[in-house]
C-alpha cells in the first residue's frame, strides 16, 4: 500500500517545493524525483538498499536522456554527464547530485536546513550537495538506479535554462564564501569538446555549437 499526499502552492521555485514536500513526509527515506523523470522499475529499490547499507550517506542515481533526436535536450543532458564524470570520479566519494535523482535520510536533510529556498534560479542541488560535502557527509554515486529525463527544450528554452544556470551560480559562489572559486578555464573548454570523447555517436560539432551557446548564455546570467 502507497499513501500519496498532493500539495499544491504558490511558485516558490522547486526548492521550496521540495522542502515544502521532505516537511509533510513522514518516512524514514526521502527521493527526490522531478516532473519529467521518468524513473526505471527498480530505481526506488536501488537507492533504498544502498542507503539502508549506508545511512549516514547521500545517494544519487543515473540520469539518462530520453529525447535523444532533440538536439537542446541533448546538449543539457551532456552537461549533467560531464559534470557527473568531472565532480564524481570516486563513486562512494561524489561530491554532485542533481535533485531528480537522489535520495538520503528524511532526518539528515532535514538537520542540514534542506535546500536553499532563495536559489530560485535553480542550482539548489549543486549548493546542497557542497554543503554537505564541506561538512562531512559522505555521497555515494548508484548508477543501477535509472531515471529517464525527458524535458523538451526548443533554442528559447535552451537559452533561458542555462541564463538562469549562471544567475544560480552566481549566488552558489556568494553563499559559499569562504573558499568560493570558479573552475579552471581546462573545465569549461572540455566541456564544450565533451561530445568527441562522450559516446555520442552524431551531431557532434552541432552539440559543441549548443555546449558554446549554454556557456555564453549561462555567463550572462551569472554577469
Amino acid at each position: 500500500r502507497i499513501d500519496l499526499i498532493f500539495i499544491q502552492q504558490k511558485n516558490m521555485g522547486c526548492a521550496a517545493a521540495r522542502n515544502i514536500g521532505a516537511l509533510r513526509s513522514r518516512g524514514k527515506f526521502l527521493a527526490f524525483l522531478d516532473h519529467d523523470c521518468e524513473p526505471a522499475s527498480n530505481w526506488l529499490k536501488s537507492l533504498v538498499e544502498r542507503l539502508s547499507a549506508t545511512p549516514s550517506c547521500v545517494v544519487g542515481g543515473l540520469t539518462l536522456n530520453r529525447l535523444t533526436e532533440n538536439p537542446f535536450s541533448t546538449a543539457s543532458q551532456l552537461i549533467i554527464d560531464y559534470l557527473y564524470r568531472y565532480y564524481n570520479v570516486d563513486p562512494l566519494n561524489s561530491r554532485f547530485f542533481c535533485a531528480g535523482n537522489m535520495a538520503l535520510l528524511r532526518d539528515l536533510f532535514i538537520s542540514h536546513g534542506g535546500f536553499r529556498d532563495s536559489l530560485h534560479y535553480g542550482g539548489e542541488d549543486r549548493e546542497f550537495s557542497d554543503r554537505l560535502a564541506r561538512r562531512g557527509i559522505r555521497s555515494i554515486f548508484v548508477p543501477e538506479a535509472v531515471v529517464y529525463h525527458a524535458h523538451q527544450l526548443n533554442l528559447r528554452g535552451f537559452m533561458r535554462q542555462h541564463r538562469n544556470y549562471g544567475r544560480a551560480s552566481f549566488h552558489f559562489y556568494r553563499l559559499r564564501k569562504p573558499g568560493r572559486r570558479l573552475e579552471p578555464l581546462s573545465f569549461y573548454w572540455n566541456l564544450i569538446f565533451y561530445p568527441f570523447s562522450a559516446s555520442v555517436r552524431k551531431r557532434r560539432v552541432t552539440l559543441c555549437a549548443l555546449l558554446t551557446l549554454a556557456q555564453l548564455s549561462s555567463m550572462a546570467g551569472f554577469l
